[in-house]
């Protein structure tokens, strides 16, 4: 009966936890690679979901104004807020929604100074190690103009 010598039997255990370890490794960094892609994905889908909701808010309200370093989209039955903080932006509204973007102070142009009144509006959202500029512009119609002057005593 032929058998195996020690050395073979070590031989073959030294190439066996050499692929084991190589396999291992491979296994962590690719699951190292899918949770950051993962965590990206999920970012920039916010990202989306924010600039998507800011845009839709302002268009749907009659005006914008801004005060206080918040956003107010005036709509005929609500108002939305949108609040910038220094690490985070909070969108108030029936529920209030928390967006965890750094983003820089927002440049306002107003259309009407004295009543606050904006126009358009930017700022820069920092995603992890990207900078993402965001332009907001609202077109008035004369018809708003003229409910204002309206409105005034």
């Amino acid at each position: 009966m032929k058998a195996f010598t020690i050395v073979e039997i070590i031989v073959v255990l030294i190439i066996t936890s050499i692929v084991i370890s190589a396999s291992m490794l491979l296994y962590f960094n690719m699951n190292k690679i899918q949770h950051s892609s993962f965590n990206k994905g999920e970012e920039e889908a916010a990202f989306i979901l924010l600039t998507d909701v800011i845009r839709k808010d302002s268009k749907e309200a009659q005006s914008l104004r801004f005060a206080n370093n918040e956003l107010y989209c005036i709509k005929e039955k609500e108002t939305i807020s949108y609040e910038f903080a220094i690490d985070y932006m909070v969108r108030k509204a029936m529920i209030a929604d928390t967006f965890a973007f750094k983003a820089s102070s927002p440049v306002i142009g107003y259309v009407d100074s004295a009543h606050r009144i904006v126009n358009s509006l930017s700022f820069i959202l920092s995603l992890k190690n990207d900078s993402i500029p965001f332009y907001l512009y609202k077109q008035y119609s004369p018809q708003f103009f003229i409910n204002q002057n309206a409105s005034k005593p």
